[in-house]
């Protein structure tokens, strides 16, 4: 009886085993990477990395192999089904490798649709030529992968051969540098010089003596200084001369001061008088109110 209990737990459990390793494997069969050439230009190529069979990821980690003789690590941006989910993508180079991220952020949601998840950029090297070929290859990094439960799941590898055009070359081709003009210096025009007049002098005439007869000439008139005769003054005549200009004070002005003085002893007198008339009023009244 225990045989039969024990035996029926041990198929029970490798029933159960061989279901899970069935779904595993069927998930890994199902959903895989995928790697295309998306667009090339003079200087740089951009491929696309994406997923197929998706059951369904919340978190998608990749390594992106190239060859670094024939290019270089620039950028990769979230694309696609990734992108219309709200999933960032993050990327580092390191030698031959780029190592990329591809998670929900903050949206809390994954995609499980099929479809592109990123784009990576490479700028073209030099040694580029016509037809180089460069391989990539995609790998699922597992500890960075997960579904929509948080479980980890394995997803197939992606690989791709690029064919690159040759490196065009960007070096403008110089400019002509044009001779500089050279500037006349402006010519200063002289003003004209004004011609003097020449003054033509009349020649003497000679008078001419007619068969003995002599012609007359204008003698110039002589010119008579006349001098002026300064008397000189003795003293006792600058004396006498002095006192006939000697001033005499008109009496009028005497007889007007007089007056003044006159007029002002007047008016003292009068003041005297009111001042002691008031006072003696002013006592009357004292007097009276007393008695």
């Amino acid at each position: 009886m225990k045989n039969k209990v024990i035996s029926l737990l041990l198929a029970v459990v490798l029933v159960v085993t061989a279901a899970g390793l069935t779904a595993v494997s069927t998930f890994a069969a199902g959903t895989s990477l995928t790697v295309t050439k998306v667009s090339e230009d003079d200087s740089t190529v951009t491929v696309a990395v994406g997923i197929s069979g998706n059951s369904g990821v919340a978190a998608l980690g990749v390594n992106l192999n190239y060859d670094s003789s024939y290019l270089q690590y620039k950028g990769v941006s979230s694309a696609g089904v990734a992108s219309d989910a709200g999933m960032a993508a993050f990327g580092s180079s390191s030698g031959d490798n780029v190592r990329i991220i591809i998670d929900e952020s903050n949206t809390g949601e994954g995609t499980k649709k099929d479809g592109t998840v990123c784009t990576v950029t490479f700028s073209k090297l030099s040694s580029v030529k016509d037809g180089t070929s460069v391989s990539f290859g995609a790998s699922a990094i597992s500890s960075a992968t997960y579904d929509l439960d948080g479980e980890s799941v394995e997803i197939s590898d992606g690989s791709a051969e690029v064919s690159l055009k040759k490196v065009e070359s960007t070096t403008k081709k110089p400019t002509t540098t044009q001779k500089p003009t050279t500037t006349k210096k402006p010519v200063v025009t002289q003003k004209p010089s004004t011609t003097k007049t020449p003054v033509t002098q009349k020649p003497n005439v000679v008078s001419p003596t007619l068969a003995g007869v002599t012609v007359p000439t204008t003698v110039a008139e002589e010119t008579t200084t006349e001098e002026t005769t300064t008397e000189e003054m003795t003293t006792e005549e600058w004396t006498t001369e002095y006192e006939s200009y000697s001033y005499t004070a008109p009496e009028n002005n005497e007889a007007e001061d007089d007056d003044e003085d006159k007029s002002d002893n007047t008016k003292r007198i009068i003041a005297i008088v009111i001042v002691v008339v008031c006072i003696a009023a002013a006592a009357a009244l004292y007097f009276t109110r007393r008695k």
